[in-house]
């Protein structure tokens, strides 16, 4: 121990003290003579009491037997005494900060999207699945008619989201989207899964719960190279569309209309800071409270954003009283990044054929005029939420007005059931509700 000690204090002239280089200066001797020749020349050694001969062998990276000084009685190993710790505390100080956990993908808690937790694919189909426990922001801030709903644009964030993750590409579009049941959570945590299923055209996605046995929405993801590429679009005139919109909302106004149909939304989801309508077109500038913008890039189709969008439609239904919800979108046309703040640009597509269908265009907009997202043929039915949502959601309407008939509820479930069982085409639903 002494001798040691003296090494650590760099004294000289100490006897019996062997060091060297186990990875440099391997002895020559022990690259010529091996095996049993080697351990004879150790014996030899041993016999002649040439210990410190073994010492220098061994520090110098020479595998020495060491059983063959000892013969049959082993000596036993000491421990070394242990460090007397000294009784200062070094814990780590505490502080306000959460502890993030984050995944391969970057987000927090091992996710791998906000909107997704797992990846539970098999060699027989790729499946995603998320818990959802309704106090996210875009459950506690989207409430339709007193319960917690998941907004129909979160599960195309999803969509584009497991696309990407499953196809390793860019999902550039989304076709034939279809909402058939909404997704509540009331009073425990909900397992929502999405499944992609490729085909010869492009890769299609079904949305359900755990707990149903049910398709609850269906669409189609388009990659670039199966007619989801972006195109050249150019900028609108924001300030021409501002100059012939004469009527305009405020914040406080829009959601007030909104919470006398039903619609309850939370700060997350009031996006719309200000509506510019007339009676062919509208416009919203959109903007997310600084809390939400943290989470921005995590996102590619933001929820507040994409239902700030589908808000906006709201300037051509000046006077409507009854509630709209979206039943089906033919395209989404993603172009670039949707940012925040930004501008939704919408207009009616077309004549209706029916009363309670309405159909719109809707253009997300950066503050330049480039549009970053095109959303064409966004229907919404009067009757489709009277139809479709459970019997505690249906209520009577602001009016006073019972919901639609129970002769026209059942053909909107039979349609919708023909649909999940491949009997009928989104497009057929889609048209023979137009003409019910």
């Amino acid at each position: 121990i002494d001798k040691l000690a003296g090494y650590l204090q760099d004294k000289s002239n100490l006897t019996s003290l062997y060091k060297g280089n186990s990875r440099k200066n391997k002895n020559r001797l022990y690259s010529i003579i091996e095996g049993e020749e080697w351990d004879e020349f150790i014996k030899k050694l041993i016999l002649k009491g040439k210990i410190s001969k073994l010492a220098k062998f061994w520090t110098s990276g020479v595998n020495v037997n060491w059983k063959l000084l000892y013969g049959d009685k082993t000596p036993k190993r000491l421990s070394l005494p242990t460090y007397p710790f000294s009784k200062e505390r070094y814990w780590i100080p505490k502080t306000d900060h959460t502890i993030r956990f984050l995944g391969v993908h970057g987000f927090e808690n091992g996710k791998l999207h906000p909107l997704i937790d797992n990846n539970i694919s098999t060699l027989r189909e790729q499946k995603f699945t998320t818990i959802f426990s309704g106090d996210e922001f875009y459950l506690s801030d989207h409430v339709v008619k007193d319960q917690k709903v998941l907004p129909g644009v979160a599960w195309l964030e999803m969509a584009r989201a497991a696309g990407e993750i499953a196809g390793e590409r860019k999902v550039r579009g989304i076709e034939n989207i279809m909402w058939m049941r909404p997704i509540t959570v009331v009073k425990k945590p909900r397992e929502v899964y999405i499944t992609l299923i490729p085909n010869r055209t492009g890769v299609e996605y079904e949305v359900g719960t755990k707990d149903v046995e049910a398709v609850c929405g269906r669409g189609k993801l388009l990659y670039e190279s199966n007619g989801g590429g972006t195109q050249a679009t150019a900028p609108m005139d924001i300030e021409a569309i501002k100059n012939r919109c004469r009527n305009q909302r405020d914040k406080a106004e829009c959601y007030r209309l909104f919470q006398l149909m039903g619609l309850r939304y939370g700060p997350g989801f009031q996006s719309i800071q200000e509506l510019l309508y007339n009676e062919r077109e509208s416009l919203a500038y959109l903007d997310i409270p600084k809390e939400h913008k943290k989470g921005l890039r995590e996102f590619g189709l933001h929820p507040s954003l994409m239902d700030g969008a589908l808000q906006t439609v709201s300037g051509l239904m000046e006077g409507i009283d009854r509630l709209y919800l979206p039943y089906f979108l033919k395209k989404v046309e993603i172009l670039g990044p949707v940012s925040s703040p930004c501008y939704a640009y919408a207009t009616a597509s077309g004549e209706e054929k029916k009363s309670g269908i309405k159909k719109f265009h809707v253009f997300l907009l950066d503050e330049s005029g480039r549009i970053s997202l095109k959303i064409k043929d966004l229907s919404l039915n009067s009757n489709f939420f009277a139809a479709v949502y459970p019997s505690e959601f249906r209520k009577q309407d602001v009016d006073g007005k019972k919901d639609a008939s129970i002769k026209e509820n059942s053909i909107i479930l039979n349609l919708l059931k023909k649909l999940e069982k491949g009997e009928l085409s989104v497009t057929e639903v889609d048209s023979k509700l137009e003409y019910m």
